[in-house]
Protein backbone atom coordinates (compact mmCIF):
# COMPACT_ATOMS: atom_id res chain seq x y z
CA UNK A 1 0.00 0.00 0.00
CA UNK A 2 2.65 2.27 -0.04
CA UNK A 3 4.94 3.32 -3.26
CA UNK A 4 8.56 2.81 -4.41
CA UNK A 5 9.47 6.44 -3.63
CA UNK A 6 7.88 6.23 0.46
CA UNK A 7 10.16 2.98 0.54
CA UNK A 8 13.49 3.64 -0.38
CA UNK A 9 12.63 6.79 2.35
CA UNK A 10 11.87 4.64 4.40
CA UNK A 11 14.76 1.96 3.99
CA UNK A 12 17.14 5.10 3.08
CA UNK A 13 16.29 6.70 6.87
CA UNK A 14 17.12 2.93 8.45
CA UNK A 15 20.47 3.29 6.48
CA UNK A 16 21.02 7.13 7.68
CA UNK A 17 20.27 6.64 11.64
CA UNK A 18 22.72 3.48 11.45
CA UNK A 19 19.60 0.44 12.44
CA UNK A 20 21.09 -1.73 9.68
CA UNK A 21 21.63 -4.30 12.56
CA UNK A 22 19.23 -3.04 15.14
CA UNK A 23 16.46 -5.27 16.16
CA UNK A 24 12.95 -4.61 14.67
CA UNK A 25 11.42 -3.62 17.84
CA UNK A 26 14.18 -1.15 18.24
CA UNK A 27 13.95 0.18 14.58
CA UNK A 28 10.07 0.94 15.05
CA UNK A 29 10.41 2.75 18.26
CA UNK A 30 13.12 4.68 16.16
CA UNK A 31 10.05 5.53 14.16
CA UNK A 32 8.07 6.48 16.83
CA UNK A 33 6.22 2.97 17.02
CA UNK A 34 5.24 0.74 19.74
CA UNK A 35 6.23 -2.36 18.37
CA UNK A 36 7.44 -4.05 14.63
CA UNK A 37 3.45 -4.85 14.02
CA UNK A 38 2.33 -1.22 13.90
CA UNK A 39 0.11 -1.16 10.97
CA UNK A 40 1.99 1.53 9.17
CA UNK A 41 5.50 0.58 10.53
CA UNK A 42 4.79 -3.40 9.11
CA UNK A 43 3.68 -2.33 5.91
CA UNK A 44 6.06 0.44 5.36
CA UNK A 45 8.77 -2.85 5.73
CA UNK A 46 6.97 -5.46 3.96
CA UNK A 47 6.98 -2.49 0.93
CA UNK A 48 10.52 -2.52 1.34
CA UNK A 49 11.19 -6.02 0.90
CA UNK A 50 8.31 -6.35 -1.68
CA UNK A 51 10.63 -4.20 -3.81
CA UNK A 52 13.82 -5.92 -2.90
CA UNK A 53 15.04 -2.82 -1.21
CA UNK A 54 16.21 -4.77 2.70
CA UNK A 55 16.74 -8.49 3.45
CA UNK A 56 14.83 -11.04 3.99
CA UNK A 57 14.71 -10.87 8.01
CA UNK A 58 16.57 -8.16 9.19
CA UNK A 59 17.00 -4.48 8.07
CA UNK A 60 20.37 -4.81 6.27
CA UNK A 61 20.05 -2.70 2.71
CA UNK A 62 20.50 -4.63 -0.37
CA UNK A 63 22.81 -4.33 -3.32
CA UNK A 64 20.13 -2.73 -5.43
CA UNK A 65 19.55 0.00 -2.65
CA UNK A 66 23.03 0.51 -2.58
CA UNK A 67 23.70 1.34 -6.05
CA UNK A 68 20.45 3.97 -6.05
CA UNK A 69 22.15 5.74 -3.05
CA UNK A 70 25.76 5.39 -4.03
CA UNK A 71 25.44 4.49 -7.89
CA UNK A 72 29.34 3.88 -9.53
CA UNK A 73 28.09 3.52 -12.66
CA UNK A 74 26.06 6.08 -14.99
CA UNK A 75 22.63 5.12 -14.77
CA UNK A 76 23.25 2.76 -11.73
CA UNK A 77 20.51 4.63 -9.61
CA UNK A 78 17.88 4.48 -12.67
CA UNK A 79 18.17 0.81 -13.10
CA UNK A 80 17.90 -0.09 -9.37
CA UNK A 81 14.72 1.77 -9.90
CA UNK A 82 13.57 0.04 -12.54
CA UNK A 83 14.71 -3.44 -11.36
CA UNK A 84 13.12 -3.14 -8.31
CA UNK A 85 9.80 -2.40 -9.60
CA UNK A 86 9.91 -5.22 -12.10
CA UNK A 87 11.37 -7.89 -9.79
CA UNK A 88 8.04 -7.34 -7.50
CA UNK A 89 6.07 -9.90 -9.71
CA UNK A 90 2.36 -8.24 -9.41
CA UNK A 91 4.15 -4.80 -10.81
CA UNK A 92 6.58 -6.67 -13.30
CA UNK A 93 3.12 -8.52 -14.55
CA UNK A 94 1.08 -5.59 -15.06
CA UNK A 95 4.12 -3.68 -16.76
CA UNK A 96 4.99 -6.42 -18.94
CA UNK A 97 0.93 -6.66 -20.20
CA UNK A 98 1.10 -2.84 -20.61
CA UNK A 99 4.47 -1.62 -22.07
CA UNK A 100 3.82 1.07 -24.43
CA UNK A 101 0.46 1.57 -23.84
CA UNK A 102 -1.89 3.80 -21.83
CA UNK A 103 -3.04 2.79 -18.28
CA UNK A 104 -6.14 3.00 -16.58
CA UNK A 105 -6.17 3.41 -13.04
CA UNK A 106 -9.60 2.38 -12.43
CA UNK A 107 -8.98 -0.73 -14.27
CA UNK A 108 -5.82 -1.42 -12.64
CA UNK A 109 -7.82 -1.00 -8.54
CA UNK A 110 -10.70 -3.85 -10.21
CA UNK A 111 -7.76 -6.02 -10.86
CA UNK A 112 -6.23 -6.15 -7.86
CA UNK A 113 -9.35 -5.98 -5.88
CA UNK A 114 -10.48 -9.37 -7.99
CA UNK A 115 -7.23 -11.37 -7.96
CA UNK A 116 -5.64 -10.15 -4.42
CA UNK A 117 -9.39 -10.09 -2.80
CA UNK A 118 -9.35 -6.92 -1.24
CA UNK A 119 -11.93 -4.07 -0.97
CA UNK A 120 -12.62 -1.81 -3.76
CA UNK A 121 -11.45 1.07 -1.39
CA UNK A 122 -8.52 -1.06 -0.70
CA UNK A 123 -7.53 -1.61 -4.43
CA UNK A 124 -7.74 1.60 -5.47
CA UNK A 125 -4.95 2.41 -2.96
CA UNK A 126 -2.84 -0.13 -4.27
CA UNK A 127 -3.68 1.20 -7.68
CA UNK A 128 -2.61 5.08 -6.79
CA UNK A 129 1.00 3.26 -5.21
CA UNK A 130 1.53 1.43 -8.01
CA UNK A 131 1.16 3.90 -10.64
CA UNK A 132 3.24 6.81 -8.40
CA UNK A 133 6.30 3.95 -8.31
CA UNK A 134 6.20 3.90 -11.96
CA UNK A 135 6.06 7.55 -12.34
CA UNK A 136 9.02 7.83 -9.58
CA UNK A 137 10.83 4.96 -11.54
CA UNK A 138 10.66 7.05 -14.64
CA UNK A 139 8.45 4.23 -16.46
CA UNK A 140 5.52 6.23 -16.73
CA UNK A 141 4.92 8.66 -19.56
CA UNK A 142 2.74 12.35 -19.07
CA UNK A 143 -0.20 10.47 -21.00
CA UNK A 144 0.21 7.68 -19.03
CA UNK A 145 1.85 5.43 -21.25
CA UNK A 146 4.03 2.58 -19.70
CA UNK A 147 7.45 2.81 -20.82
CA UNK A 148 9.54 0.29 -19.98
CA UNK A 149 11.24 -0.99 -23.40
CA UNK A 150 10.65 -4.98 -22.37
CA UNK A 151 10.89 -6.68 -25.63
CA UNK A 152 11.51 -10.14 -23.23
CA UNK A 153 9.51 -11.79 -20.44
CA UNK A 154 11.02 -10.62 -17.53
CA UNK A 155 13.06 -13.17 -15.75
CA UNK A 156 11.77 -15.64 -13.20
CA UNK A 157 8.08 -14.11 -14.55
CA UNK A 158 5.74 -17.17 -15.20
CA UNK A 159 4.65 -17.89 -18.80
CA UNK A 160 1.45 -16.27 -20.26
CA UNK A 161 -0.68 -19.22 -20.03
CA UNK A 162 0.41 -20.02 -16.59
CA UNK A 163 0.24 -16.69 -15.43
CA UNK A 164 -3.60 -16.88 -16.42
CA UNK A 165 -4.28 -19.90 -15.40
CA UNK A 166 -3.08 -19.16 -12.04
CA UNK A 167 -5.47 -15.40 -12.04
CA UNK A 168 -8.25 -17.97 -12.69
CA UNK A 169 -7.35 -20.55 -9.77
CA UNK A 170 -7.14 -16.91 -7.36
CA UNK A 171 -10.51 -15.78 -8.51
CA UNK A 172 -12.72 -18.73 -7.80
CA UNK A 173 -11.01 -19.68 -4.78
CA UNK A 174 -11.01 -22.82 -3.37
CA UNK A 175 -11.45 -25.92 -5.95
CA UNK A 176 -11.26 -29.67 -6.46
CA UNK A 177 -8.03 -29.58 -6.88
CA UNK A 178 -7.53 -27.26 -4.02
CA UNK A 179 -7.80 -27.19 -0.14
CA UNK A 180 -8.04 -24.61 2.25
CA UNK A 181 -6.14 -24.27 5.69
CA UNK A 182 -6.82 -22.02 8.09
CA UNK A 183 -3.92 -21.86 11.29
CA UNK A 184 -5.46 -19.69 14.25
CA UNK A 185 -2.25 -17.75 15.63
CA UNK A 186 -3.96 -16.83 19.28
CA UNK A 187 -5.95 -18.34 21.39
CA UNK A 188 -8.81 -16.05 21.07
CA UNK A 189 -8.57 -17.16 17.31
CA UNK A 190 -8.94 -13.32 16.16
CA UNK A 191 -5.31 -13.77 14.61
CA UNK A 192 -5.18 -16.46 11.95
CA UNK A 193 -3.40 -17.43 8.73
CA UNK A 194 -4.98 -18.55 5.59
CA UNK A 195 -4.21 -20.51 2.90
CA UNK A 196 -5.62 -21.70 -0.43
CA UNK A 197 -3.18 -24.29 -1.88
CA UNK A 198 -2.99 -26.92 -4.37
CA UNK A 199 -3.87 -30.50 -2.74
CA UNK A 200 -0.07 -31.67 -3.67
CA UNK A 201 2.59 -29.55 -4.47
CA UNK A 202 6.52 -30.03 -5.10
CA UNK A 203 9.59 -29.77 -2.97
CA UNK A 204 10.38 -26.81 -5.27
CA UNK A 205 7.47 -25.17 -4.93
CA UNK A 206 7.19 -25.23 -1.36
CA UNK A 207 10.77 -23.63 -1.34
CA UNK A 208 9.38 -20.44 -3.34
CA UNK A 209 6.41 -20.56 -0.87
CA UNK A 210 9.08 -20.35 2.27
CA UNK A 211 10.79 -17.58 0.37
CA UNK A 212 7.73 -15.54 -0.34
CA UNK A 213 6.51 -15.71 3.34
CA UNK A 214 10.50 -14.66 4.43
CA UNK A 215 10.00 -11.70 2.41
CA UNK A 216 5.77 -10.86 3.14
CA UNK A 217 5.68 -11.52 6.34
CA UNK A 218 8.03 -10.12 9.50
CA UNK A 219 9.35 -12.03 12.11
CA UNK A 220 9.33 -10.78 15.37
CA UNK A 221 11.97 -12.99 16.90
CA UNK A 222 11.46 -11.50 20.59
CA UNK A 223 8.62 -13.39 20.51
CA UNK A 224 6.30 -10.38 21.66
CA UNK A 225 2.32 -10.27 20.77
CA UNK A 226 1.69 -8.38 17.80
CA UNK A 227 -1.71 -6.45 17.90
CA UNK A 228 -2.60 -5.64 14.59
CA UNK A 229 -4.41 -2.03 14.06
CA UNK A 230 -6.97 -3.33 11.27
CA UNK A 231 -4.88 -6.01 9.82
CA UNK A 232 -4.65 -9.78 10.69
Amino acid sequence: MFDLEEALGFVTKIHDMGLETASMPEIAKKFGYMSPSSTPFYRRMVASRHFGLLSKSRADLTVRVKDYLKPDSEGADKKALVDAILCFPKYGDIVQKHDGKKLNTELIANGFSKSMGITDACAMICAKAFVSSLKFAGLLTTDMTVSAGITEPIKGSLPPKEREKGIKEEDVGETSETQSHTVYLDKTKQRKFVVTAPIDITSTELKRVNLFLEYALILDQEGSQKKEEGTT
